[in-house]
């Protein structure tokens, strides 16, 4: 079965878990590292409980990345968007639990756009900015990513509200590199070369959350 199927089956069921009166469920507003979000928790059994949920980080930011060159604006965007289904399981007490599972990112791309902010001279002939052009370098690890970490505090509100937080990694592999420019700007092989080598490393996404839970 397809792997996005597969994912948005189980995320569209995932509410309609059967459960006994003595099975506890919560609603959850994320905030972190990952963006904002929402999840849905259903205890399974004693100290197992499964969780699934939406989560989209937007950022923009300018001047954050080392300039190509002294004469070009560099921006800096990311995009991630990602429906995950976890596994909770209590190891110490009622404060800590070992999370284990997926996510499928819609989304989940680095982009840096460098313009070029004046022209310049070369010999008799002026070059303007808009003939300099502008340069994109893109890098996609959109797939479906396995997960790993632990939660603290209780894993259900005890009465109707409670805190709880999550650390942990997602494992994103190797990014998919992707370059436009127009003008005079580009990327030569030498540099995309570089540049991919330089980027093969972050295969790694940490995640510190802090949620908000609700039992109802």
């Amino acid at each position: 079965m397809n792997k996005n199927l597969l994912l948005i089956l189980l995320l569209t069921n995932f509410v309609s878990i059967t459960s006994y009166g003595q099975y506890q469920k919560s609603l959850s507003l994320n905030v972190g590292s990952q963006g904002i979000g929402l999840e849905f928790k259903q205890e399974l059994v004693e100290k197992l409980s499964a969780r699934g949920g939406l989560s989209i980080l937007p950022i923009e930011t300018d001047k954050v990345v080392q300039s190509f060159s002294s004469d070009t604006d560099d921006r800096l965007m990311a995009s991630f968007t990602n429906a995950h289904v976890l596994l909770d399981y209590t190891i110490i007490g009622n404060s800590v639990r070992l999370v284990a599972g997926g996510a499928y990112f819609f989304k989940a791309e680095g982009k840096i756009t460098s313009k070029a902010m004046e022209g310049f001279n070369i010999g008799d002939r002026h070059f303007t900015a808009e003939e300099v052009g502008m340069l994109q370098i893109r890098s996609d690890w959109k797939g479906l990513r396995p997960y790993g970490g632990l939660a603290f505090f209780h894993d259900f509100p005890q009465n109707k509200v409670n805190v709880s937080l999550d650390l942990g990694v997602y494992h994103l592999g190797e990014p998919k590199i992707s370059s436009s420019s127009t003008g005079m700007l580009y990327l030569d092989e030498t540099n995309r070369q570089r540049l991919e080598d330089n980027l093969s490393s972050y295969q790694w996404l940490p995640l510190i959350q802090l949620s908000v839970n609700y039992k109802f």
